[in-house]
Parts: structure tokens; C-alpha cells; sequence
């Protein structure tokens, strides 16, 4: 993909942030929308060239782009586009689902003393709805947004290691890449409102501090994206059985 960084103006871009930012910016961009495919090797001579700069900055937004998990360092100093795996994926997808199913005695429970949370939740919904009423999806924020609809309620564990551990999971992105990498193009408007109806979903449940219907709702938040990869029966029914086993606990069996 020859104009994959190619940035039109890209003096007038840097006003009132840094060359960094500005080549990290594009470069996540572009692997957000797939013009960047997981997998495609980064030369840092091509887009220095490219962008008309120096390869520093190209090479300090690709250690960036490592640490937040888009690019990937592989032997003899090269760098390509994180490729999501199915088995990454689907092991991603089983130990989230253990994490907030574990979290939701507590959710419900924080929720009757902190009415807030609720508020907190719908103030992001709203955000994500204007993201899909756009002209122009923009992935980057739709993903940050993503992220923190689940953070807000994760976080009423009150156990630091649990939500650094829950965070690092990067579970959004894991199912937003493993989409790409399989289609071949990013999620559209139809997929992210699904999305952002299971949020509802979610957000009623905890408004009426009803633990029943949170794990429906929790359940089919996470499931439903496996559809749309045809992870195949014996997966579905991995993620099945984590379910059953937390069912069996909350009942006292």
C-alpha cells in the first residue's frame, strides 16, 4: 500500500502537538480502517520517506504503537501490524467473560450504594451515539470509548490487581482486530450499533440492580462477536461451560 502514510500537509497538522503524535496518530488510524492489514510489515525508511521526516519520530510512534498493542517486534528488528490469532482471541474472549461474570455481585452491589455509576454509564453511551451519528466513523475513539463503558463498571471491584489484570486483556480490540483480520475490513455502522444496543442492555440491567439480567445481558455482549467470526461449535461451547460454572456458584450448587 504505497500511500499508506501519506499525509497531505502535514506541516499544517503540527500546531499544537508533536511530530510523534501526530505520525502515532496516523499510523493507528490506518489500522484501525484496515489500509494498514494485520500482518503488513513496517519499513521505517519507507514511511519516513513517505512523510518527508526523519526516521526518529517514525520509529519513537511505532515504540508507542508496541506498547499499546498495535504493532508488533518481531526477530531481526522488524515490525509489522499485530495479527490477532484465533486462539489469542478465543482465549481472550473465555478469561473476560470469567472476569465480569466474577465482578457482577459486586457491580450490582456498588450500584445500590452509588447511583452515579449509572449516570456515568449513560453519559458514554451518549458519547458512542454521536460517534455513529458522524458523517465519518472514527475507530480510535469509538475503541477508547468502548474500553471505558466496560472500565466504569469493572472498576467497582475494589481490587487493584483484578482491574490492572482485567485491563490488560484489551478485550474490545482483541474482537475489533480479530473482525479485521478475518473480513478484511473493519466494523460498520450496523456492528457498532449492535454493539452499542447490548451496552443498553447492560446499563438497564444495573440500573435496576438486577443480577439476573446483567448476566444475560454481560453474556450476550460477549458471545454475539463470536457470530460473526464462525468460531465454531466446540468454541461456543468452551465459553458455555464458563457460564454454567458461574451459574452453578451464584446458586449455591
Amino acid at each position: 500500500m504505497k500511500d499508506a502514510y501519506k499525509v497531505e500537509g502535514i506541516e499544517e497538522l503540527i500546531v499544537n502537538t508533536g511530530l510523534v503524535d501526530v505520525v502515532t496518530n496516523k499510523i493507528r488510524d490506518k489500522i484501525h480502517t484496515g489500509a494498514l492489514a494485520p500482518g503488513q510489515k513496517l519499513i521505517v525508511r519507507e514511511i519516513a520517506e513517505e512523510l518527508k521526516i526523519s526516521q526518529t519520530p517514525i520509529k519513537e510512534a511505532l515504540n508507542r504503537l508496541i506498547a499499546e498493542g498495535y504493532v508488533e517486534a518481531i526477530p531481526r528488528k522488524s515490525m509489522i501490524v499485530k495479527r490477532i490469532s484465533y486462539h489469542e482471541y478465543q482465549d481472550n474472549m473465555e478469561i473476560r467473560m470469567m472476569c465480569e461474570l466474577f465482578a457482577i455481585p459486586t457491580i450490582i452491589s456498588y450500584s445500590q450504594q452509588h447511583p452515579e455509576l449509572v449516570t456515568i454509564m449513560e453519559e458514554n453511551i451518549k458519547q458512542m451515539r454521536a460517534v455513529l451519528d458522524a458523517p465519518e466513523l472514527d475507530y480510535d475513539k469509538w475503541l477508547k470509548l468502548d474500553f471505558y463503558f466496560h472500565r466504569h463498571y469493572m472498576e467497582t471491584v475494589d481490587n487493584q490487581a483484578f482491574i490492572s489484570f482485567y485491563t490488560s486483556l484489551r478485550a474490545n480490540r482483541y474482537s475489533y482486530f480479530a473482525f479485521l483480520d478475518e473480513n478484511k475490513h473493519p466494523l460498520s455502522r450496523k456492528h457498532l450499533q449492535l454493539d452499542n444496543d447490548e451496552h443498553h442492555l447492560i446499563l438497564e440491567a444495573v440500573r435496576e440492580q438486577n443480577l439476573s439480567k446483567l448476566t444475560a445481558a454481560v453474556h450476550e455482549h460477549i458471545m454475539r462477536p463470536r457470530m460473526d467470526l464462525d468460531v465454531g461449535a466446540q468454541a461456543r461451547q468452551r465459553i458455555e461451560n464458563v457460564v454454567k460454572l458461574y451459574q452453578q456458584e451464584s446458586n449455591g450448587i
